[in-house]
């Protein structure tokens, strides 16, 4: 089987988008260029009728001007016809030009294709060239180039030969009703062309996104490549562990309502545990500082799980459990305290809102134990590196004396 019976995958979002920066997205030139005729042929008629009083005025001042020549009257009639000649002109390009730009984006949207004109050899290579006289490409264009031929041929017989009947059978006419049939016929020819060039220019279009797509489509293997490709990047790796972080903390949330105790700061740290004697230890099921552990609160009061402010063992079990943890051994005595303070207010009837952990210090009185502790701990480590390490026996202090 060949690579291209292989390639039966649409393209990616990525692949879409790489052809989309090379300038390769099914286009159409002369639909664009058909439909600004066909929507503009309003703008001509009047441009024609205009045209057509603006031209008689010209032609009777010109004759004023002949019989009695002027320099002042020439100038003004020079700068006049040139006045006139562009505000006949600028509504039908500015119509063209707005049309041209809506079509070019309906069918591309904006894009810019900086690759598309870099210089390449592929480009003008001449084999390449060749094989392209043969290709399905050419015959296409070849076979639109010929039916636009007959019908503009015929458009134009039938336009020219009704009003060479019209004239002959009605004349003669004065310079201003020729002008006018004559703008009316041009018109209808005009019109006629450009809605079977509209037809053309939407095959046309049709067959250069299936051409395009065609091109773009992807083997399994392919797919299956760009995606292992997409994974390894740093953006994607980013935001699937930013997806799992957030999954997980959505799982957190929801569990605290089958905690037994959040154990608070009160404000800066909360811990959520639960306890079942006959699965062992106590668990770590939700933890958080700052914002998260304001939500923590927040959904234990929603859920009326008790909250205990025990500021050392909460802040202990933040730096050293992680979520789903069981509490290590060295913290058993402390929480075991805890949870017989929670299981005797919940027998009381008092097992809701918070409550403070008897014989544990306030949030200043523990920073204030703590600052002590650091500041005591500097001076020995400042005094050991001026005298050396005290002798920790009078033994010691003996053998250093003697």
């Amino acid at each position: 089987m060949s690579d291209k019976d292989d390639k039966t995958e649409k393209p990616t979002p990525k692949r879409a988008a790489e052809a989309r920066k090379k300038g390769n997205i099914p286009k159409s030139a002369e639909l664009v260029s058909w439909i600004a005729i066909y929507a503009g042929a309003s703008v001509i008629r009047s441009t024609t009728v205009k045209g057509g009083r603006f031209l008689q005025q010209l032609m009777g001042e010109a004759g004023e001007l002949m019989a009695a020549p002027d320099q002042i009257r020439a100038m003004k009639f020079m700068t006049g016809s040139i006045t006139g000649a562009f505000k006949l002109i600028v509504p039908l390009a500015i119509t063209f030009a707005v049309i041209g730009i809506i079509g070019h984006l309906a069918q591309v949207r904006f894009v810019l294709a900086t690759q598309s004109i870099k210089p390449s050899f592929s480009k003008i290579n001449p084999l390449k060239g060749a094989k392209n006289l043969l290709g399905p490409q050419s015959l296409f264009q070849a076979a639109k180039q010929l039916i636009k031929l007959i019908v503009l041929s015929y458009v134009a017989y039938r336009t020219l030969w009704d009003t060479v009947i019209n004239l002959s059978a009605n004349g003669p006419y004065s310079v201003g009703t020729l002008i006018t049939i004559t703008g009316a016929a041009v018109m209808q020819f005009v019109k006629q062309v450009a809605l079977v060039g509209v037809l053309i220019g939407i095959l046309d279009y049709l067959y250069q996104r299936r051409k395009v797509g065609k091109g773009l489509k992807m083997s399994k293997e392919d797919v299956r490549q760009e995606s292992k490709g997409q994974e390894s990047s740093p953006e994607v790796r980013g935001k699937m562990r930013q997806r799992q972080r957030q999954m997980s903390q959505n799982r957190m949330m929801a569990s605290i309502k089958d905690a037994d105790v959040v154990i608070v700061n009160p404000v800066h740290v909360a811990v959520a545990l639960t306890y079942d004697a006959e699965k062992g230890a106590p668990k770590v099921v939700a933890k958080g500082a700052g914002f998260v552990a304001e939500k923590i609160r927040e959904r234990a009061e929603e859920h009326d799980v008790l909250m205990i402010q025990d500021v050392p063992l909460a802040r202990t079990l933040h730096q050293v459990c992680e979520v789903d943890d069981e509490i290590p051994a060295e913290l058993f005595e402390g929480v075991a305290r805890l949870l017989a303070f929670v299981f005797a207010l919940k027998a009381k009837g008092s097992g809701i809102g918070q409550h403070k952990m008897p014989g544990t210090p306030d949030v200043e009185e523990y920073e204030r134990d703590q600052a002590r502790e650091a500041a005591a701990e500097e001076a020995k480590a400042a005094a050991e590196q001026r005298f050396g390490t005290p002798p920790a026996t009078a033994a010691d202090l003996a053998d250093s004396v003697g």
